[in-house]
């Protein structure tokens, strides 16, 4: 990366400008695409045997994949609308920022400064268990969402990454005290 021809805070500023333009996106994805998803959503089956006591339970992999699958679809329509440059094309940046002059960074002229960007994603699903004490098991369900948007100014790049963790699912199983600790615990 050239240095010198923008001030480092234009780096700075256009990473700022693209981490909130991502986060956008990942908030998008998720009130889009995950919350309608998740409501009354049991990512759990249970089998109960002929006492009605959980005899297993196993997680609902099909419901996830197809909610991974649909943030995976949503975001790389976004990320395509990126590389494309039909939706994030340039950025003006107060001229305070190219020369380094720290009273224009909020005041006087804006410069329109041409962008090329270039994005990728990346969602993966992530089950944490947990035990808690003899009988208690914590499975929680994560998505976890990172985007990547490089940033090319002339004679300038930066490489802006995202990541958040949205929680599907936790569920708490209890399990019966093993009898040979039934005596302890009375």
């Amino acid at each position: 990366m050239a240095s010198g021809y923008f001030s480092e805070a234009v780096e700075s500023y256009t990473a700022s400008i693209v981490k909130n333009y991502s986060e956008g996106l990942i908030a998008d994805s998720v009130d889009d695409e995950i919350l309608e998803d998740l409501e009354g959503a049991n990512f759990f089956i249970e089998s109960y045997d002929s006492t009605g006591k959980v005899s297993y339970a196993y997680v609902d992999s099909l419901k996830l994949n197809q909610i991974r699958n649909d943030v995976i679809l949503y975001m790389d329509q976004a990320i395509n609308l990126i590389n494309d440059h039909s939706d994030f094309d340039y950025i003006e940046i107060p001229i305070g920022y190219i020369f380094g002059i720290k009273y224009f960074f909020s005041h006087g002229l804006r410069i329109p400064i041409s962008l090329e960007v270039i994005g990728n994603q990346d969602v993966e699903l992530k089950i944490d268990t947990v035990t808690k004490g003899i009988n208690t098991t914590v499975i929680e369900i994560y998505l976890n969402i990172s985007v990547d948007i490089q940033v090319v100014i002339p004679f300038q790049s930066e490489l802006t990454t995202t990541s958040t963790s949205i929680p599907l699912a936790i569920e708490i199983m209890n399990n019966e005290i093993p009898y040979y600790l039934g005596d302890i615990i009375e």
